[in-house]
């Protein structure tokens, strides 16, 4: 889902990806975390990422990940 160009989120339920390749827009910054919504934490991963990025996941179930614009 996504609010604009201002937040995304990827949310994996049962899935256990390793990898999580993301498309943001090129044109803004962003932070990127890696939310355990079972565990109810939240990991900063990248705090400037823009365009294709690679999120390197935990490899267990009910993983989100949120990007979310950096304000200047």
């Amino acid at each position: 889902g996504h609010v604009g160009d201002d937040a995304f989120l990827w949310y994996y339920d049962a899935q256990c990806p390793a990898i999580a390749g993301i498309d943001l827009p090129e044109d803004k910054q962003y932070m990127v975390e890696i939310l355990d919504t079972w565990e109810k934490t939240r990991r900063s991963v990248n705090m400037a990422a823009s365009g294709h990025v690679d999120i390197v996941l935990p490899g267990k179930p009910y993983m989100a990940v949120l990007a979310t614009v950096k304000k200047r």
